[in-house]
């Protein structure tokens, strides 16, 4: 469908402010306000999503109340419905508008039936923002019964806004000069247990630190939990009597994975821009007889930031090899005959690597990628 001149110039607003604001979460908010100008919504959320494990990392919400997040997650991971994020991301569709999928899938729907109504909405369209085969992010918007359903022109026009979006989202994964370090931390890991509703039973106060650091704004009220501690919740307990899945840190993905039921882990950035890795496993016993799930709050380590990174300085599958081996600390001829090709080709390698992350040399580069976000503070 072709764009109106006034979707044109929100198109190119987008851009602009994917190519410029360095912060996520305002990027999205200031993107949410220009599409707000031709998009009438009741409620919305603006994503992040892990690229390989293509769990929601962290929300920009508009009219959306907390209580909702647990029961979301649950209906994003553990029930089958029409237009889940993975499902646009992967099949290229992009964007989902629910009043249009197949009538046999919307009368099923139990995102229609049992999500909705709990914050008076009635119309929901979906997209995925991906770029290069990676997503990024997410949106949905809402409207209540009183309002007329999205139009596929709107639909459009969030297809259109979805690859800036994207693209900014990747860039804004990682902020050069930040100067934001992780250091060694001895407080030992945050660990949470939760029962069947995501209620939480026991806490650590490690874990209440972590749980303050994600929370993006407003102070936490009694048991509510950031939304991205439903997700990876939710993601554990949809893969209880699932088959072994292939392990995202041994294999280097060319695209989103493909697995049933990924992973239940997530790597997300703080308020503080540190990044941590969540990790969620079911368990049951004493406090859980109804089974309920462990979460894991901890510092990232080197590996995972630099798997995000790879994906945000836009290294291809050659290149991310040959880096992975720079960090181990590999020389170029081992790394040659490790990837069987010549010693040239590999300094070939590095010089893309080298032009894409802005540096002169290996030490630069191991400092660009790792200095500011895991290595401890020299001084």
């Amino acid at each position: 469908m072709r764009l109106s001149t006034a979707q044109r110039e929100a198109v190119r607003d987008v851009e602009a402010i994917c190519s410029q604001e360095a912060d996520s979460r305002q990027l999205r908010r200031r993107v949410a306000a220009r599409l707000s100008r031709l998009v009438y919504w009741d409620a919305a959320c603006f994503g992040t999503i892990d690229p390989w494990t293509l769990l929601i990392t962290d929300d920009v919400s508009f009219g959306v109340p907390p209580h909702v997040y647990a029961l979301a997650a649950h209906n994003e991971y553990m029930v089958d419905d029409v237009h889940k994020f993975v499902t646009l991301a992967r099949s290229g569709a992009g964007v989902g508008i629910l009043s249009r999928a197949p009538g046999e899938l919307r009368q099923a729907s139990r995102r229609l039936r049992t999500v909705l109504p709990t914050f008076d909405a009635r119309h929901e369209v979906r997209a995925a923002c991906v770029t290069d085969g990676q997503c990024w992010g997410a949106i949905a918007l809402f409207r209540n019964g009183d309002q007329p359903d999205f139009s596929s022109a709107e639909a459009a026009l969030l297809s259109a806004v979805s690859g800036p979006l994207a693209a900014g989202l990747r860039r804004t994964a990682y902020r050069p000069g930040a100067g934001v370090g992780i250091t060694a931390d001895r407080s030992g890991p945050g660990v949470l247990i939760l029962g069947p509703r995501n209620e939480t039973l026991t806490i650590n106060d490690t874990a209440r630190r972590w749980l303050d650091e994600l929370t993006p704004s407003l102070p936490r009220h009694g048991s509510e939990l950031p939304y991205a501690i439903h997700q990876v919740a939710a993601r554990a307990q949809a893969r209880v009597g699932e088959p072994d899945h292939t392990d995202p840190h041994t294999t280097e993905p060319t695209g989103p994975p493909v697995p049933r039921i990924p992973e239940a882990y997530a790597r997300i950035r703080t308020r503080s821009g540190r990044w941590l890795t969540v990790h969620g496993s079911r368990v049951e016993g004493a406090l859980t007889p109804d089974k309920g799930t462990a979460v894991v709050i901890e510092a990232a380590p080197a590996s995972d930031i630099a798997e995000v990174l790879m994906l945000v300085h836009e290294l291809t599958r050659r290149e991310r090899q040959v880096l992975q081996r720079v960090i181990a600390g590999t020389p170029s001829s081992a790394i040659a005959t490790q990837l069987h090709i010549s010693v040239n080709t590999v300094q070939d390698h590095l010089k893309s690597i080298f032009s894409k992350v802005g540096v002169r040399s290996r030490g630069q580069l191991v400092a660009r990628l790792l200095g500011q976000h895991y290595l401890p503070d020299p001084g």
